[in-house]
């Protein structure tokens, strides 16, 4: 398989999981499904990415941590199904390390030439904005609550959507 495939598939799973999450909140069905779906995505297939990738730096090892273990750990706990203490601790410290390892390799090595979206910065702020107020709205129990929160999740999962399947790769 394609390396650009299995990494378009995996970017695919975000707006699955985004759009799991809006059904979590808003207590529709379904919702057990998409995340399973969404997370399955990411387990099973970063390890077949991170196997095809010729170079291997550290920061990949510890993204393969991450990617294996923190939607394990979301999964079992957003479920409240069992799980071993131990998964949090590997999920949670496998994170942390991925963002110092990141940090570092942006900021104070300055590796990563790479740009992170086809938008301006301003558009994520202005969608996770959105999102914001509809989630503030939401616990607030505001009127007009649930079209805000709604309007915040469609704008970030039609991001991820274009975004992954920007022409400029």
């Amino acid at each position: 398989m394609n390396l650009t495939i299995i990494v378009r598939l995996i970017r695919l799973s975000f707006p699955i999981i985004i759009i799991s999450i809006l059904f979590k909140i808003m207590h529709w069905p379904y919702t057990q499904l998409l995340m399973t779906i969404g997370l399955g995505i990411i387990v099973l297939l970063y390890p077949v990415r991170f196997y095809l990738k010729k170079e291997k730096r550290i920061i990949d090892y510890v993204k393969l941590l991450v990617a294996i273990f923190l939607p394990l750990n979301i999964y079992l706990n957003l479920f409240h199904l069992p799980s071993h203490y131990i998964l949090p601790i590997i999920s949670s410290t496998s994170f942390l390390l991925y963002l110092l390892l990141e940090l570092y390799n942006n900021y104070i090595n300055k590796e990563s030439s790479k740009e992170l979206t086809v938008f301006p910065f301003g558009v994520l702020s202005v969608i996770i904005a959105i999102l914001l107020l509809g989630v503030f709205y939401r616990i607030s129990h505001f009127e007009n609550a649930t079209p805000i929160l709604i309007t915040g999740f469609v704008l970030l999962f039609l991001y991820f959507i274009v975004d992954t399947f920007k022409l400029n790769k």
